[in-house]
């Protein structure tokens, strides 16, 4: 559950107003020891979470499309407890899809109904998707794709898509 909350958060932040503030420097934290948090069968070490949120910080300042919310759009999905958005960047250099599960006890699923023009993407057209928080690769085509995410494991997908052209993709988030 914890994790669930924790990425929920940093998934909101994604496409708060607080992104479009200008980064300020950082204050000293204290160093977090001691216990862990449990959620179902998955135990998560607070430096887990502290490397997450670093982590989502780190693609927030590194995308232009999530310091805006100009080009904030909402995307279908066939499932309820599934959420669909993506942000673009304002000279339409990139572009980032959130899909997140809002069932913080349950593995959910579900098809995508993708607006491409939004995205810059030709209807029918490949799609290449790179999670910016694990670097998983998947191979999406057109408007339809089918995700599934599990709480306790991998409750968002926080993608850089674009039109497939054969390139490789290149994250520019470091994972670790």
């Amino acid at each position: 559950m914890q994790k669930w909350l924790v990425v929920m958060m940093s998934v909101v932040a994604l496409g708060s107003l607080a992104a479009q503030q200008p980064a300020q420097k950082p204050e000293p934290q204290a160093q977090v020891q001691g216990p862990t948090f449990r959620s179902g069968v998955d135990v998560i070490a607070v430096d887990d979470l502290q490397r997450l949120i670093a982590r989502v910080n780190r693609i927030r300042r590194e995308h232009r499309a999530l310091q805006t919310n100009a080009t904030l759009r909402f995307h279908g999905i066939d499932s309820d407890q599934l959420i669909v958005y993506s942000k673009v960047a304002e000279d339409r250099s990139g572009a980032i899809l959130v899909v997140a599960n809002l069932d913080p006890f349950n593995v959910r699923s579900g098809w995508t109904d993708l607006s491409l023009g939004e995205l810059g993407i030709e209807p029918g057209a490949g799609i290449e998707a790179v999670d910016l928080l694990t670097g998983d690769r998947f191979p999406w085509r057109g408007a339809h794709n089918f995700v599934k995410l599990d709480p306790a494991e991998r409750p968002a997908h926080v993608l850089s898509v674009r039109p497939k052209t054969g390139a490789p993709i290149r994250s520019t988030v470091g994972l670790g």
